[in-house]
């Protein structure tokens, strides 16, 4: 048996079949977060309309599937590593970059918390105000089911190619998603690295599906789902899939997205659009060599959001130019024959012999207690996080709420900031955060005193104070751009 072939999924069928023989609910919600993640869900369970629930598959199955695959991925890497000590050890797992991974995922999700609560809910507010005034038509979802699973199906998973290319191509849409890029270890913690600007510059490519009368609540399934089942490609443990590489996009077609440059393979869920608008390029060479052409070299969430902003800056022409440089000028073209191509044979396998460059670690390894701190109050103030984003925008004070919001960025900045130096300032910094963030969502002083905090907070529904919580992270942000920036070129 070659063990690096066949351990791993030989050892997840086990670990899959220990957990469903526990109990047959969790069975039952195992299978479904199975389905949920691979996008196996049948179309008369996505016919959805007015008169269903809007669909929530986040907390009720996406949130706890993530971490189990990760451990998942994780039991068997490790267990691959023991039984063959030469297995290449591509994909490992890092303590600072995966909590920093998982950091910069929920700071996505506060600050569109944030957005939310002054009414920018930008891709469903926006389709679904689109939907309600500028339809031109109505599917009925509940008549044509295998019509409306078609083309959401399609609809949604072209749009993202389309959204996703325009990320990669125009510099202001890059500063949100080389975010995501920036992780150097390819595993599906960097999954859930996130850029906290992107989805402010994906919504509008949705909205032709709202224009032809697609209701709000069957697309937003297709795009929970369409979402999830990209979390998966994220993996070294997956080599090329035989025919699936021609149809669907895959762990191979996705590293190389990962790959610096990474201006290829876009898709979604299918390939075919790569190759057919000729942006696919096949892995014919493994090798440990993934993040952004010039990495932030930080761990900060704030500086890592902020990273392209200050190459935007040197670009030598007047801010408007700035604002809408192309970075990627590929031409732009439709090759029919591109989709039966084949691929080219796989060459060489580099990954024995190391990463390609010196990966961000921080300035220096992390000691035994300040790994145990790093993890306690990361632990914490991911936890705070994740209790934000359930209870935040409906049973929270809207401004308790906002306060949590800028608390828990401002823990993952401060996180961020110890994994990149330890020093006695750091571990103030990192405690007195977290205190600040369990004090807001435990307190909650605006639901018990509000009355005591003057019109500045209360008029408007205290909108002021929402917006004014979204600048400042948008100010730290500008000031980490400029700190970059300077520190690059003393480097210099």
């Amino acid at each position: 048996m070659n063990l690096i072939r066949d351990v791993p999924p030989f050892a997840s069928l086990l670990a899959f079949m220990a957990a469903a023989a526990i109990h047959a609910g969790f069975r039952e919600w195992l299978i479904n977060g199975f389905r949920v993640m691979f996008y196996i869900v049948s179309p008369w369970e996505l016919n959805l309309d007015g008169t269903d629930p809007k669909p929530d598959y986040d907390t009720k199955y996406a949130l706890p599937m993530f971490f189990v695959l990760i451990f998942l991925e994780w039991a068997v890497l490790e267990i691959t590593r023991v039984l063959n000590p030469n297995a290449p050890k591509t994909g490992s797992y890092r303590l600072n970059d995966f909590i920093m991974s998982v950091a910069l995922g929920a700071c996505q999700a506060t600050f569109q918390l944030l957005l939310t609560l002054v009414g920018l809910n930008l891709e469903i507010g926006m389709y679904t105000m689109v939907y309600e005034n500028y339809r031109i038509t109505t599917v009925d979802t509940k008549s044509n089911v295998i019509f409306t699973y078609v083309c959401l199906f399609l609809g949604k998973d072209l749009m993202y190619y389309a959204a996703h290319r325009f990320f990669h191509e125009y510099h202001t849409a890059w500063i949100g998603h080389s975010v995501h890029h920036s992780g150097e270890d390819y595993n599906l913690g960097t999954a859930l690295r996130q850029g906290a600007l992107q989805p402010c510059f994906g919504w509008p490519f949705y909205l032709p599906m709202a224009f032809l009368g697609f209701h709000p609540h069957a697309f937003a399934a297709h795009a929970q789902l369409n979402t999830y089942f990209m979390f998966w490609i994220h993996t070294e443990l997956v080599g090329r899939l035989g025919v699936l590489e021609y149809i669907i996009n895959t762990p191979s077609a996705h590293r190389m997205h990962h790959r610096p440059p990474g201006n290829c393979n876009y898709a979604g869920a299918l390939i075919i659009w790569d190759r057919m608008f000729d942006t696919f390029r096949p892995e014919k060479v493994r090798m440990d060599l993934y993040g952004n052409g010039r990495q932030p070299n930080s761990f900060d969430v704030i500086s890592v959001n902020a990273h392209h902003v200050h190459q935007i800056m040197d670009i030598p022409k007047s801010i408007f130019y700035r604002l809408f440089a192309r970075r990627v000028k590929k031409p732009r073209q439709v090759r029919i024959s591109g989709l039966f191509e084949k691929i080219p044979a796989f060459e060489k396998d580099r990954r024995l012999e190391g990463p390609r460059r010196k990966k961000w670690d921080g300035e220096k390894q992390l000691g035994v207690f300040a790994t145990l701190w790093f993890l306690v109050f990361g632990l914490a103030g991911l936890l705070g996080a994740i209790f934000l984003l359930i209870k935040g925008e409906g049973s929270m004070h809207r401004l308790d709420a906002a306060a949590g919001a800028l608390a828990s960025c401002i823990v993952f900045s401060a996180l961020g900031r110890f994994a990149d130096r330890v020093n006695m300032m750091s571990y103030v910094n990192t405690l007195l955060c977290v205190a600040l963030q369990y004090a807001v969502l435990m307190y909650r002083p605006f639901e018990k005193h509000g009355d005591r905090f003057g019109d500045l907070f209360v008029k408007n529904d205290g909108k002021p104070f929402v917006w004014g919580s979204i600048v400042v992270l948008l100010a730290l942000g500008g000031v980490s751009a400029t700190k970059i920036q300077a520190r690059q070129k003393k480097a210099a």
